[in-house]
């Protein structure tokens, strides 16, 4: 793997880093495809005990990649639904695996990113880092990581977060639980490697049970959902608005919104 690192020590503890600091971890296809394989990887029965998820460098993820968005403009909608698909899927192989998830943000999540954030058992961030969920800016909704994000933080705090586009503090992200924990960057390492040593104390069997249970008890994030929001993705990307706003993204200029 070039763009996903994963490394496995003799605890059996999983560190998956995102590998791409010169885009900031930006999300590309190639990227997504790779952080599926990584799960694959991770769920065979005794692969792992524990996995965390992090980044090199000082940004956690930046969100979708450039590329890939020029090359989303440029598709037909069925070739929009497919990759909205695919990220939808990679991200519930990640929701379903049977052990513990730790991510560990050092810096910035933004729109893709929250995907990955919310699919954790544990969130520690360090104080500086923050969150959008950027996507309406563009004329877009983040469509394939709703159902995961209003998993973790409910409906309430999903339509206060998802509606307006605002960065928000981790703090503020700890408050409305899609982060658990929010310590000093210097001391995240610490923090996690107390969060492993936890877990590691714990009974495997247990936790998967326990993890497959929780989801019983929310509504299901099934292929059905996993389409339905793919669908309404490629059906945003074909409204003037969308197009106009991912225009000006890809030129690197503020979108204007349509007053009328």
């Amino acid at each position: 793997m070039k763009r996903v690192e994963l490394q496995i020590d003799d605890r059996r503890v999983a560190s998956v880093f995102l590998n791409r600091p010169h885009r900031h971890h930006a999300l590309s296809s190639e990227m997504i495809a790779e952080l599926s394989l990584a799960a694959d990887k991770l769920a065979v029965p005794g692969a792992a005990r524990v996995a965390v998820i992090a980044s090199r460098g000082p940004i956690f993820c930046a969100g979708a990649d450039l590329n890939w968005m020029k090359v989303q403009f440029a598709s037909s909608r069925e070739q929009r639904r497919q990759a909205a698909l695919g990220l939808a899927r990679m991200l519930s192989k990640w929701n379903e695996l049977p052990l513990p998830v730790i991510a560990k943000v050092q810096g910035n999540g933004y729109g893709g990113a929250l995907g990955l954030i919310a699919i954790a058992d544990k969130v520690i961030a360090s104080n500086g880092a923050s969150f959008t969920f950027s996507e309406v800016r563009l004329g877009l909704i983040p469509a394939t990581i709703s159902p995961f994000v209003v998993a973790r933080i409910g409906s309430a705090g999903g339509r206060e977060v998802m509606l307006d586009a605002s960065v928000f503090s981790a703090a503020r992200a700890r408050d409305l639980g899609l982060v658990n924990q929010v310590v000093p960057a210097e001391e995240l390492g610490d923090e996690v490697e107390r969060a492993v040593r936890q877990y590691l104390k714990c009974s495997p069997q247990a936790i998967a049970r326990a993890k497959a249970f929780y989801r019983r008890l929310v509504y299901p994030i099934d292929e059905r959902v996993l389409n339905l929001a793919a669908n309404e993705l490629a059906e945003c990307w074909e409204s003037s608005e969308a197009q106009a706003g991912v225009q000006a993204f890809l030129e690197r200029r503020t979108p204007t919104s349509d007053s009328s």
